[in-house]
């Protein structure tokens, strides 16, 4: 009897300290008050229904916004969402974790991703003029580095680009569109293609 009591409070007692962990917040600095970015351009047709994969279509929330109150919520039909709201337009916006898309990520992995500590000066320091001006209108040019081309699009969708190692990466435009972007050995584009 005793050894089952004892089993009970060593299970309790790890599940408390895991859903601890798991709501610590992602970055040291916002623990401390510091400010949170959005780490790439996020676009939207609907504030308060967004797809983790991030068509590339409607209004975009551009890399580097200051936003507060990130959280992981968990909707009515047990779907995990990922709320933020911006600080200079008081907007709210939610993303829906679609978990297909990104298998072997969890909606945590993916919120500590999508946001940073570092502003979009910091985010873009080491890239060129013509990669900042990419970044900033949301499109994909040659010779761009795959950081730029994370801060432009975000990470590749999991399900179709499996590591960030490769040289080809799949995006989607919407829903039927795919863009496929190609890199060269110096992990710079060497080419695009839409419509797959």
């Amino acid at each position: 009897m005793k050894q089952k009591l004892c089993k009970k409070a060593v299970v309790f007692f790890l599940v408390v300290i895991g859903f601890l962990i798991f709501m610590i917040p992602f970055h040291a600095s916002a623990a401390s008050g510091g400010k949170i970015y959005t780490a790439y351009n996020i676009w939207f047709e609907k504030a308060d229904r967004i797809w983790s994969i991030n068509y590339k279509k409607g209004a975009v929330i551009p890399a580097g916004t200051l936003v507060r109150d990130v959280k992981i919520l968990t909707t009515n039909r047990r779907h995990q969402a990922i709320t933020f709201t911006t600080v200079k337009e008081k907007r709210d916006f939610t993303i829906f974790w679609i978990k297909k898309y990104h298998p072997g990520k969890t909606a945590q992995q993916f919120k500590n991703n999508m946001f940073t500590s570092k502003t979009f000066e910091e985010l873009t320091s080491d890239m060129s003029k013509e990669e900042i001006a990419a970044i900033k209108k949301g499109k994909i040019v040659m010779r761009m580095s795959k950081k730029a081309v994370l801060a432009c699009y975000g990470p590749p969708p999991e399900h179709a680009t499996f590591s960030q190692e490769h040289n080809v990466w799949d995006y989607w435009k919407s829903k039927f569109v795919r863009m496929r972007i190609f890199f060269s050995d110096s992990d710079r584009v060497s080419g695009y293609k839409i419509g797959m």
